[in-house]
């Protein structure tokens, strides 16, 4: 096929590509409810399975896969528009990556994005500098984006060849968020401070159980550079992080109340019987109130 062309195909006609980057991104309910509403607006490029053995499903989606599931999971979609297009698996996957780098989408994880270069980069025997000029972004962009394809985590549950069966971490269906969450400077960092290997993937499951950012595990760097080894070092960077959020926790309200007439006169009064400072018995009576109301 040479020329794109406009259909209009059953939504169960259409599987998700191989070649497609979001390998685990889900339906969200904004999308479900849009498409339950008004269809599917934009149509999805789909190429045709020829050769493939499961005939009832002739299509498979490149890009806008999120598309074809919400018409799959709203019921009672009949027909969705779609643009049958004749790339080959290069095409399509450089395709899938540069739809998804131009509107740099936060739910496409890191290891996909790395797995979609790095297999983009294998099919056309591109270096870092032509992936970057063939997606139209920088090469330190890529350079980053594949990260974790790195020797340095082979055999870590960081690198895209990974088999998360193999895991006892959550898995990416689940809540809890695992090394796959790291974004790539922090990955970076770690591999800076570690050398990878399985010290590297112990300080990222840390940084992810602890909530430690880029800056916190640079700083975690810094420290090793001066000499400190790795797992003290994004040890007290993590203690330090958690004393200043609870001394923020800590910080109090100030509040300053001006009192006059005879509301000056009887807080003046209380505090003479109370023994106590006018400002003393604001704070008492403050606290007494939110106790009986129940916000104490």
């Amino acid at each position: 096929m040479t020329e794109n062309q406009y259909r209009e195909v059953d939504p169960y006609e259409v599987a998700v590509s191989d070649m497609n980057e979001r390998r685990s991104s889900p339906v969200t309910s904004s999308i479900q409810e849009s498409i339950e509403k008004q269809g599917v607006i934009q149509p999805p490029l789909v190429r045709e399975r020829d050769g493939m053995d499961d005939a009832e499903v002739p299509y498979e989606a490149v890009v806008g896969q999120r598309r074809v599931l919400g018409a799959q999971a709203a019921g009672g979609v009949e027909t969705i528009p779609v643009v049958v297009v004749g790339w080959d698996d290069a095409e399509a996957l450089e395709a899938s990556i540069t739809e998804n780098i131009d509107v740099f989408r936060e739910d496409v994880l890191p290891e996909d994005r790395a797995t979609a270069i790095l297999r983009l980069m294998d099919k056309q025997n591109y270096n870092q500098r032509q992936a970057a000029e063939a997606l139209g972004v920088g090469r330190k962009v890529v350079t980053r984006m594949i990260e974790r394809g790195r020797e340095e985590w082979e055999g870590t549950a960081l690198h895209p060849e990974h088999d998360n069966s193999t895991s006892t971490s959550p898995t990416k269906g689940q809540t809890e968020k695992t090394v796959d969450n790291l974004d790539d400077n922090s990955v970076r960092e770690i591999r800076k401070m570690t050398g990878g290997g399985s010290e590297g993937e112990e300080i990222a499951t840390k940084a992810v159980q602890d909530g430690l950012n880029q800056h916190d595990l640079n700083e975690a760097k810094k420290r090793v550079d001066r000499g400190q080894d790795p797992h003290g070092a994004v040890e007290s960077v993590t203690r330090e992080k958690q004393e200043i959020q609870e001394t923020k926790a800590e910080e109090r309200t100030r509040i300053e109340l001006t009192f006059s007439g005879d509301e000056s006169e009887a807080l003046t009064t209380a505090a003479k019987q109370r023994g106590a400072t006018e400002n003393q018995v604001a704070r008492q009576e403050i606290v007494r109130y939110l106790e009986a109301e129940g916000f104490l």
